[in-house]
């Protein structure tokens, strides 16, 4: 129009001259999106003529944050990784920043440039203002205290958090920038495997365009950072033309593998590919994917395919592809639109069938895996499977069966139902196939709200604890790492990756082990090679993905003391046999309040042994087995009892048999994972016989294998980080009222007084021998000796973290309160 002189297309068509111009530069083929150099001269396209205010629209940068935020959960990968924003100024950043903090506050975001250049488009006053703006931002999230003075100190904060290289190797969410804003810092000479996104408003070009490209290929997981991405927002067409002249500059001009392909093609690629895998299905005779073929040839060919189908598929999703849609315009506009051949039902069943492949072939089949398989697709979660179409037949049959239904109406919505069973596992059909058992002859427990797949997990889940516990109970090993390498699936390749399996074959308690297999071989029990039993045992449970060999042996025909010939231990702290006399008058009981479990810690040698070990946890008024198949944390760093553990009391709590009227401690009994042993409450059992029994914490061990040979700050940090206890700085101060700079100093190892130590081991629920270390590396000692106050006060440190080390924060200071001890630990905020 503006070329025309004409306000209007219609005032440009009813004129010859204004029309001839207006079509010419309408017409690609006369002037082309781009300028370019023809002959030595300069001719320039329509983005030539854009004028630079264009870009400085609130509606043009505000279009450019709302296409960042909406696809920032499935770029970011919901957080996990970050992203780079380069603009044409810093007053342009500075702005960026703004915006972007008002519209994304759930974001990280911060800015960096070079403070001392004065860039175009506005003065050094407003560029300092806006340094100031963000330099407290950033302080006030991630409680440092940077200024215009130490601004190289910021940068190099920045940069060390967005590669998580010390002392940010181990980054909570709340911990990390999301994005950085930059002019031209960052672009250049940084590297970060973190750094997957990159967001260009701004034109460039030859090496400063394929060296700021490169900030989002350093290698990381393939499954979870296929590519790097690239938005460019300015003067696009221009900087599609200077890419490849970047590329066929820099790269011989051989460009292949460098960019994926676009939508258009990685959706034929997508229907190709599943086309022929549907062949494949077909012609082995089995309908709606619901098993793999059984002719290896075949399923070689779906491994190899169904890879290359997931590799389109991730590039797409990055490109714009949704399920939800059919449809997709060609990118030339001259073919018809493409339609996609599947929908993700099919694909999640197909994805299904896939990760079967890599248990060997799925069903029963166990094993090394004799097909190539991509381990990162296997890892992808299908668990949304049953979100919507297997829970609304599950929830239609339920329905029908039990209403006045016609049995052929129900028949049908059971076959619909047995259809959908596709979408599962050979493993979880046969589940599924038992759960609807139960629902038909009314022996299942249907809770509102709960969905099909929850009730098949809640099956599986059972089973494999019951697996789990008969091989830990024969041979006394840890549960934790069994059924570590049991989820694991490994094969004989991968059994003893990171020496998982020898740590498993330590654990052993050997008296149990010992008991269990002269029970099996009898008089064909040779003692020498009780380690070659106990091996065989448990690499046959693993490789076969938990199948055991001695099924059919009774774990109550076993003994439940420990005998050992060697040993000279007094039954009676090996434990008593209570007859019906000793019961006569009491009553067992798992739940005990905290004061009179706080007395009876005090007074019974026996309990105070127990809790020594380090092995319970007091959760909900319970004393648990500290093990994360009983215990789990909440969102709010609580610690809570698992749905299992509540349905297991006998299993896994600690039962005090005490006097019915008074309440007064008789005896206690080990939970029966352990031993099924009763002790008197006044015996003093030795540590020794309790490592017997298995009562050694695995959650210590992890914790204490994690900190190593770190120093106090190291080693907070690790225990905070997400992979153990998953607690940010926020949620620390949120629980404890320590406040975020003292956080910071303590994992900077300053600030470590006894109050500050205590209240973080408290807080973050640690047992004690890893809060004792804690201690140690803090230089601090509690020396229940010391004369009055200071003893008596390490006496109740002492206790809490003992016994109170997995309590609710604000419940241990409420008691501390009652009893004027609250100046012990931080008051927790109101």
């Amino acid at each position: 129009m503006e070329k025309a002189k004409a306000s209007s297309q219609q005032e440009a068509m009813s004129d010859p001259k204004k029309k001839k111009m207006f079509l010419k530069y309408m017409d690609s083929s006369q002037v082309k999106m781009y300028g370019e150099l023809v002959d030595g001269k300069w001719i320039s396209g329509i983005e030539d003529y854009i004028p630079k205010e264009q870009y400085q629209t609130p509606e043009y940068k505000m279009g450019i944050i709302t296409d960042i935020k909406k696809k920032w959960p499935l770029y970011s990968r919901d957080r996990q990784f970050h992203a780079i924003f380069a603009t044409s100024s810093i007053p342009e950043a500075v702005e960026y920043y703004r915006l972007m903090v008002k519209e994304m506050p759930e974001l990280k975001i911060t800015a960096m440039f070079d403070p001392s250049i004065d860039n175009e488009g506005g003065g050094s006053l407003e560029k300092e203002d806006g340094i100031v703006e963000i330099l407290e931002a950033y302080n006030d999230k991630f409680a440092q205290s940077f200024s215009i003075a130490s601004y190289d100190k910021f940068r190099k904060d920045v940069s060390l958090r967005l590669a998580h290289k010390k002392p940010y190797e181990y980054l909570n969410k709340d911990d990390q920038v999301d994005i950085l804003i930059v002019v031209n810092q960052m672009l250049t000479g940084f590297d970060s495997k973190w750094v997957n996104t990159l967001y260009l408003d701004k034109v460039m070009e030859y090496e400063n365009l394929i060296q700021a490209f490169s900030r989002t290929n350093r290698l990381y997981d393939m499954a979870e950072k296929p590519f790097g991405i690239i938005k460019y927002y300015r003067r696009p067409n221009t900087m599609e033309k200077n890419i490849e002249a970047a590329v066929k500059a820099y790269s011989g001009d051989v460009p292949t593998g460098l960019f994926v392909d676009k939508l258009p093609n990685n959706l034929r690629h997508m229907n190709t590919l599943y086309l022929g895998i549907e062949q494949l299905f077909k012609n082995a005779g089995i309908e709606s994917f619901e098993k793999l073929p059984e002719d290896s040839a075949t399923i070689a060919k779906f491994a190899k395919d169904f890879k290359l189908f997931v590799t389109h598929l991730e590039a797409a999703l990055i490109q714009g592809f949704v399920w939800s849609k059919k449809l997709y315009p060609d990118e030339n506009q001259v073919e018809d639109p493409i339609e996609v051949a599947l929908d993700e039902m099919t694909y999640l069943t197909l994805l299904g069938r896939y990760k079967e492949l890599s248990r060997g072939g799925g069903g029963d089949r166990g094993g090394d895996v004799p097909y190539e398989v991509d381990i990162h697709i296997t890892e992808y979660d299908t668990g949304k499977i049953d979100a919507n179409y297997m829970n609304s037949n599950f929830d239609k049959y339920v329905k029908l069966i039990q209403g006045d239904t016609d049995p052929e109406i129900v028949a049908a919505a059971l076959k619909e139902l047995h259809r959908s069973f596709s979408m599962l596992s050979q493993e979880e059909q046969r589940y599924a196939e038992r759960f609807v058992h139960a629902v038909e002859t009314g022996k299942a427990n249907l809770v509102p709200g709960k969905t099909f797949r929850q009730y098949i997990a809640d099956y599986m889940k059972a089973d494999e604890y019951a697996r789990i516990n008969r091989v830990v109970t024969r041979l006394g090993c840890s549960f934790n790492l069994l059924r570590e390498l049991l989820e694991r699936k490994v094969n004989s390749s991968t059994l003893d990756n990171y020496g998982k399996f020898t740590e498993l074959k330590n654990s052993i308690n050997k008296i149990k082990a010992r008991e269990f297999f002269k029970l099996v071989l009898r008089n064909e029990y040779v003692e020498l090679r009780l380690p070659l039993y106990c091996e065989e045992y448990l690499r046959f449970f693993l490789l076969s993905g938990g199948q055991d060999q001695y099924l059919n042996v009774s774990n109550e025909e076993m003994p439940t003391q420990p005998k050992d010939k060697g040993s000279e231990l007094n039954a009676s702290i090996a434990g008593v046999v209570l007859t019906e006399k000793d019961y006569v008058g009491k009553k067992i009981v798992s739940t005990v309040k905290s004061k009179t479990l706080t007395n009876w810690y005090s007074e019974s040698k026996a309990v105070a042994s127990i809790v020594k070990t380090d092995c319970f946890a007091y959760v909900d008024n319970k004393v648990c087995l500290a093990s994360s198949q009983y215990i789990q944390r909440t969102g709010d760093g609580n610690l809570e009892l698992t749905e299992y553990a509540k349905d297991h009391e006998e299993e896994c709590f600690l039962q005090f048999i005490v006097d019915e009227n008074d309440g007064k401690l008789h005896y206690v009994k080990l939970p029966a994972a352990k031993a099924d042993v009763t002790f008197n409450y006044y015996d003093e059992i030795s540590e020794e016989l309790l490592t017997q029994y298995g009562l050694v914490n695995e959650m210590s061990k992890e914790m204490l294998k994690a900190i190593g040979e770190s120093e106090f700050g190291e080693a907070l940090t690790k225990l905070m980080d997400k992979r153990i206890c998953n607690y940010s700085g926020r949620l620390l101060k949120s629980v404890t009222g320590l406040d975020i700079r003292t956080i910071s100093n303590m994992k900077k190892g300053k600030n470590l007084t006894k109050l500050n130590v205590i209240s973080a081991c408290l807080g973050i629920h640690i047992p004690y021998r890893v809060s004792d270390r804690m201690l140690q590396l803090a230089d601090l000692s509690l020396n229940m000796t010391s004369p009055g106050k200071l003893g008596a006060d390490n006496e109740t440190y002492d206790m809490l973290l003992h016994l109170k080390w997995a309590t609710d924060y604000g419940d241990v200071y409420d008691e501390l309160k009652v009893q004027s001890l609250d100046y012990l630990i931080h008051q927790p905020p109101l």
